[in-house]
């Protein structure tokens, strides 16, 4: 079995999922994540690759894994701006929706992860991985609920704190109130040890079941998937092209560059850094040569941006304040260098997805106008920038502008990868 050795798919498969789950042992207090979820669910995804192609069931939870990305991806955006709100409303409002969010995720991947895993061990005769399964399974659930609660209810005591600004109330109500307030840090603390424990519980069980899945069932995942998978090629472009361009519709979401109360939520430095790196998934399908280098200079070129307007720009509802003169020409060359940039990305990305298209089917992508929305979005955003106080009357405008680019770009995306699944169902290699 020369698929067995250093080029396993099942190695790389076991060390991906161990990698992936480790980032979600630990507790999320006041719902600030130090190994952020996101990450996690990437690796996962990658490492589920093998199973989904066999098994319907994990091919089910891994795309969950790919909801749950999105969930965790907005969640970190957000994080700043809600839960690190002092209004105790606004943490309690964004954790306790997160929570719902996760909740039902988590049940839908553990079912479908599961159920597959036990059907592939079935079919495969691989007996000690089908006894552990059942006894992951609830460890699984038990722990990330247990997770959840740690972190949904020290934020549920705002509702508590709320008693005590009501007009009908006593005196020892409100000193009995105090006292449960004042408590909450030592519920945090217990609660995040208790979610902890369970985490790392969870972890070992896991990374055991995976471990026996990929050690019984190693030959019979390498030889499948290099006989019915990896020896053809246009299944493999498929992937990669499906792979390619689920990121980069992810990445067209931050070119909107909304921001709330001061916080970026979707700051489109980020899109740009998105194109450099998803740009290695085009890999093998045409590729994107020169627009994965060319995307840096505009993903710095936004963020030092943002940087400087927060710092230099004094902007509020409260009080108008005259900019300088050179922090306002200061303001004009960095946005002329981050727009012009941006603009010279996007035609060489746009260019280079042409160039996919003729690789992969032999035609020009259609010509539906993104470049053109592109330019008008990123002219009224200069204009907004340099002279802030403007800005109110070029942000809907250049919201409606880019959401076009987005459409637009993403049509494209679709047509090329519905086409040549098309062409591939038909014609094969």
């Amino acid at each position: 079995m020369k698929s067995a050795g250093k080029g396993s798919v099942a190695r790389r498969s076991r060390f991906l999922l161990a990698l992936g789950f480790f980032f979600f042992i630990n507790p999320i207090p006041l719902g600030f994540d130090i190994l952020p979820d996101v990450f996690g669910c990437i690796l996962v995804y990658l490492g589920l690759n093998p199973l989904a192609y066999f098994d319907g069931q994990t091919e089910r939870a891994r795309k969950y894994f790919g909801y749950l990305l999105v969930l965790e991806a907005v969640n970190l955006l957000l994080s700043r701006a809600f839960v690190g709100s002092a209004i105790g409303s606004n943490r309690m409002l964004a954790v306790s929706a997160v929570a719902i969010g996760q909740a039902i995720l988590y049940i839908l991947i553990f079912r479908s992860l599961f159920s597959g895993i036990s059907y592939f061990a079935m079919r495969n005769n691989l007996d000690k991985t089908l006894e552990k399964c059942d006894g992951c399974a609830f460890l699984s659930y038990l722990a990330f609920f247990v997770r959840i609660g740690a972190t949904v209810i020290p934020e549920l005591m705002y509702i508590i704190e709320l008693e005590s600004e009501s007009g009908n109330i006593t005196l020892e109500k409100i000193d009995t109130i105090e006292g449960i307030m004042s408590a909450k840090p030592m519920i945090v603390i217990l609660l995040s040890v208790l979610a902890l424990v369970a985490g790392v519980a969870w972890f070992i069980s896991i990374k055991g079941l995976t471990a026996l899945l990929f050690t019984e069932g190693k030959e019979v995942l390498d030889a499948r998937y290099a006989e019915e998978f990896t020896s053809k090629p246009a299944l493999v472009n498929i992937k990669r092209l499906r792979g390619f361009c689920f990121a980069m519709y992810f990445a067209l979401a931050f070119a909107t560059d909304i921001s709330f109360d001061n916080n970026q939520i979707t700051p489109i430095w980020a899109m740009f850094g998105l194109i450099a790196v998803t740009s290695f998934l085009a890999k093998g399908v045409g590729g994107l040569k020169h627009s994965r280098f060319v995307a840096v200079l505009p993903a710095i070129g936004f963020f030092v941006c943002n940087w400087f307007k927060v710092k230099y720009v004094p902007y509020g509802a409260i009080a108008v304040n005259e900019t300088d003169l050179h922090i306002v020409f200061i303001n004009c060359g960095l946005a002329v260098f981050a727009a012009g940039s941006a603009i010279v990305c996007i035609r060489l990305f746009l260019k280079e997805l042409n160039g996919i298209c003729r690789y992969l089917l032999g035609t020009d992508a259609p010509n539906n106008g993104a470049y053109l929305w592109f330019c008008l979005t990123m002219a009224l955003w200069t204009a907004g920038y340099v002279v802030p106080y403007y800005y109110g009357y070029f942000s809907t405008l250049r919201l409606i502008f880019s959401a076009v680019f987005i459409y637009k770009t993403a049509k494209t995306l679709m047509q090329i990868n519905d086409a040549y699944i098309e062409r591939v169902s038909l014609y094969g290699e």
